[in-house]
């Protein structure tokens, strides 16, 4: 074995400047032996780095399979990360991307939840649609466990916006019916994020990659899937303190009215079902009354849909007066404002009834 004594003689011969490719090849040679070992180790990490970097292309697919089993055990190690970053940037040739990412792909989930490994994925990137395939793969099979992590949602993130990342790459995905449809990369890890969208809306880590759909992806029809998802649950998301942003994120923008249209609907409907969920949503202090605050405030909403709302809001709030919490003398006094602004009702009235026909409409959900 290669003692570290030996490691500081050849690390400084390699570093000199002055080495030639038969110094490499002997030093390779020297600790080959030992590669996996020293993957990890303080100076032989480095060692290994220049190995990768510097070596003729048979010696660096010789060390790649010697190392490859043990790819995801090193890329996890603080020292070990740098080896394993190293060898995939330095991989040219197709054996040695065969071999990295057949050695990765089964070990992708765990490593992007660990503080090194995401890295060593992310490195993956780089290697282009033959070979990067597999990171989006286990994203879109994996993503609720993965975006739990406070580095794997992260990393997802990061290699959702990577320069890398072609979004238009066509890939297939096999359905639930056994059909085989193309669609985008993006859009396969996006049809994932809207399937979990209810436990990541709630979670701290998983939040930010709604976040990432609703804000940074693009896609069509991304808020109205969204709305629709987080319909029915509205009671529990409103009064949630992430999620509660997530469902004001969707009523404050304008891209797709019906995504909007259907929370509203649901939230200050005029069904019975509508009216409990108002009551439950607004009995809780917390996060629900700001939500409802916040409504009325936006800066999408008409004059129509705020007198409305504002009534529902005065109704509710008469509704549970026995249950009234400290935020509700400010919420009332907001709803009394619009409600005697002569200009907002005026405007209300004349305003076209279909624009507010869905806060009329009995709830079907």
């Amino acid at each position: 074995k290669v003692d570290q004594y030996r490691l500081r003689e050849i690390k400084k011969r390699l570093d000199s400047g002055h080495a030639t490719a038969k110094d490499f090849e002997a030093a390779f040679n020297e600790c080959f032996d030992d590669c996996v070992e020293l993957c990890s180790d303080y100076i032989g990490n480095t060692v290994t780095q220049k190995f990768a970097e510097r070596c003729s292309a048979p010696l660096k697919l010789k060390l790649v399979k010697r190392v490859a089993p043990h790819l995801a055990a090193i890329g996890v190690h603080k020292n070990g990360t740098w080896s394993v970053q190293k060898i995939i940037d330095s991989a040219k040739a197709e054996p040695e991307l065969v071999e990295i990412t057949r050695a990765l792909k089964p070990y992708t989930p765990p490593l992007l939840l660990d503080q090194f490994g995401n890295y060593v994925v992310q490195c993956c990137l780089r290697l282009g649609p033959k070979f990067n395939q597999f990171i989006f793969d286990a994203m879109f099979v994996k993503c609720w466990d993965i975006a739990q992590g406070r580095f794997g949602a992260r990393a997802m993130r990061t290699c959702l916006e990577s320069q890398h990342t072609i979004r238009n790459q066509k890939v297939r995905m096999e359905q639930l019916r056994r059909t085989w449809e193309v669609v985008a990369r993006t859009k396969l890890v996006a049809i994932a994020i809207v399937e979990n969208a209810l436990q990541l809306a709630t979670n701290a880590n998983g939040s930010i990659l709604l976040t990432w759909l609703l804000d940074t992806s693009q896609l069509p029809g991304r808020y109205l899937l969204s709305a629709a998802r987080f319909a029915k649950h509205l009671s529990t998301l409103s009064t949630h303190k992430l999620a509660s942003l997530t469902v004001l994120k969707i009523i404050n923008q304008r891209q797709e009215l019906g995504a909007r249209r259907l929370l509203l609907g649901r939230l200050f409907g005029a069904s019975r079902a509508s009216s409990s969920l108002l009551d439950e949503v607004l009995s809780d202090h917390a996060h629900g009354v700001g939500l409802v605050q916040k409504c009325l405030a936006s800066q999408v909403m008409d004059d129509a849909e705020q007198v409305v709302i504002a009534d529902r809001v005065c109704q509710a709030l008469i509704r549970i007066r026995q249950d009234m919490v400290p935020g509700h003398t400010r919420l009332m006094e907001e709803v009394e404002a619009i409600l005697g602004d002569p200009v907002k009702v005026a405007n209300a009235k004349a305003a076209d009834p279909v624009s507010v026909e869905y806060l009329y409409m009995e709830s079907k959900q």
